[in-house]
C-alpha cells in the first residue's frame, strides 16, 4: 500500500519500472499518477501478476480510464 504518498507520475513511473512478478495487489490511492503514471503502470512488464489497482482519491480524468479498460 502506497497510498498518501507524493509518487506523481515519475514515482508512478519509477514504480512501474520494477521487477515486482508476485505483486498481486497495489493501492496508490491520493498518490497523483496523472495519466502519464496510470499509462506507464498499464505497460509495465515487471507487474504482470497484477489482479487489483486501486487508483481513488487521484482525480484522474476520463482519458486515465481508457488507459486502463
Amino acid at each position: 500500500d502506497l497510498s498518501d504518498n507524493n509518487l506523481g507520475p515519475d514515482g508512478t513511473r519509477v514504480l512501474s519500472a520494477a521487477n515486482l512478478p508476485r505483486l498481486e495487489v497495489l493501492r496508490l490511492l491520493r498518490t497523483r499518477p496523472q495519466v502519464d503514471g496510470v499509462r506507464a503502470l498499464m505497460v509495465a512488464g515487471g507487474t504482470g501478476g497484477l489482479r487489483s489497482l486501486t487508483l481513488g482519491e487521484n482525480n484522474l480524468p476520463p482519458e486515465a480510464a481508457a488507459v486502463l479498460a
